[in-house]
């Protein structure tokens, strides 16, 4: 999950709303040294509570990459900045929507009922 408004503490991150989409990462967008200390500590300890992963451009770009065969594993690397070395990992992890992920356009369709387009 991308965090809101660079991790405010804006009522739209919350326990309840985290255990609805049950994450496994939380990416934050946000500069070194930012004025309003993005992503708030109440954020940090609710992600922390929840073992939620939590991943910040702070230091360096944050990467998401696909793992195996198009399975649904996936990893989130957080690299220094102006370089590529890593300043910290999460491995192992699954998409859990991978299966809408590998459908292609016929398959999605038939699963929401869309009607046919075609022939035009």
């Amino acid at each position: 999950m991308i965090l809101a408004h660079h991790g405010a503490d804006n009522g739209f991150t919350t326990k309840k709303f985290l255990n609805h989409i049950e994450p496994d990462v939380a990416i934050c967008s946000s500069d070194y040294d930012n004025k309003y200390d993005h992503p708030r500590e109440e954020i940090r300890e609710l992600l922390h509570e929840q073992g939620i992963h939590l991943k910040t451009t702070k230091t360096g770009d944050v990467i998401i990459r696909s793992t195996g065969d198009h399975t649904g594993g996936y990893e989130v690397i957080n690299l220094i900045g102006k370089s590529t070395k890593e300043s910290s990992r999460v491995e192992g992890l699954f998409s859990k929507k991978s299966g809408i992920l590998d459908a292609n356009g016929d398959t999605l369709r038939q699963r929401y009922g869309a009607k046919k387009s075609w022939p035009r």
